[in-house]
């Protein structure tokens, strides 16, 4: 099954702990040949490249549940979370999950680790057909001061999620 995974978070900090929103989008093909989509909203206290390492693990928990082997690109922004993933993590795991000082690692690495087990991510900082939508998604939630929980597309299915489109909404 090849899938895509977006995230995007409001925060900012790469070293203290702040408070925004983060969200993840799967976008994938269905066995039927139509596209399935779901997007979640998170209320968020963490650093900017954790928050992005988090969504990443929750989207892949949820893919996990659906009991499949996939292939997956992962849409991120921030290079540390990126860098983490793709050459710490690895070497994390060789130390039983203890960084180069032997201090331990978050528990968040391990879950997406064991998750992502028989499936291969591809991470990448380029944007793609979903990312403007998701960024623009969170923005606004944001900005009215709404309370984050989940967001799923059946909450926006007026509206169609790539632009320029008149094609229906995508339904998951």
């Amino acid at each position: 099954m090849n899938t895509s995974i977006y995230v995007y978070s409001t925060i900012k900090s790469p070293i203290k702990a702040a408070h925004g929103m983060g969200a993840y989008l799967l976008a994938w093909k269905k066995p039927d040949g139509t596209d399935g989509t779901r997007a979640r909203l998170f209320e968020m206290e963490t650093t900017a490249s954790m928050a992005e390492v988090q969504l990443i693990a929750a989207a892949v928990k949820e893919l996990e549940a659906y009991h499949v082997i996939y292939e997956a690109d992962v849409y991120l922004r921030n290079n540390h979370a990126k860098s983490a993933l793709t050459v710490y993590m690895p070497e994390w795991y060789r130390r039983g999950w203890k960084n180069a000082k032997g201090e331990p690692v978050s528990d968040w690495y391990k879950e997406l680790f064991r998750s992502a087990i028989g499936s291969t991510l591809r991470f990448t900082q380029e944007r793609g057909e979903f990312t403007s939508w998701l960024e623009m998604s969170v923005e606004k939630v944001k900005e009215k001061g709404e309370k984050a929980c989940l967001l799923t597309l059946e909450n926006i299915q007026s509206k169609r999620l790539r632009s320029g489109s008149s094609e229906s909404t995508r339904r998951t």
